[in-house]
């Protein structure tokens, strides 16, 4: 079960458009040999207090990806830098944008 959750400035920029930034990722993911939509868990998080490199008030979006072992260091890195490439085409102006995967472990991940 992947999840990813995209940590967002709480702007008004931001805030208008992450309908079309789920909407993104989404396409990203079903395009990717990674990710099963029918198993995806995607939640935006906003942010209302936040510092970027020490100062208030410059906007970020951070998108946190997490998934079971398998697919392979080259699979996860495609992902990656799919994802990257079409936010940064989204949002072209936005000069904060991370992406990070991780696996999570099957030993002591749980779910119902």
């Amino acid at each position: 079960m992947p999840h990813i959750s995209v940590e967002y400035a709480r702007d008004d920029d931001l805030d208008c458009k992450i309908e079309d930034i789920l909407d993104t990722i989404l396409e990203v993911a079903d395009q990717s040999s990674v990710i099963v939509l029918e198993n995806l868990k995607l939640r935006a998080i906003p942010c209302s207090q936040y510092r970027v490199s020490g100062r208030k008030g410059e906007a970020f979006l951070h998108v946190n990806v997490a998934m079971m072992e398998g697919p392979s260091l080259s699979a996860r890195e495609e992902l990656s830098d799919a994802l990257f490439a079409a936010l940064t085409k989204l949002l072209p102006d936005l000069k904060q944008i991370t992406i990070d995967l991780r696996e999570m472990n099957p030993r002591t991940y749980r779910k119902r």
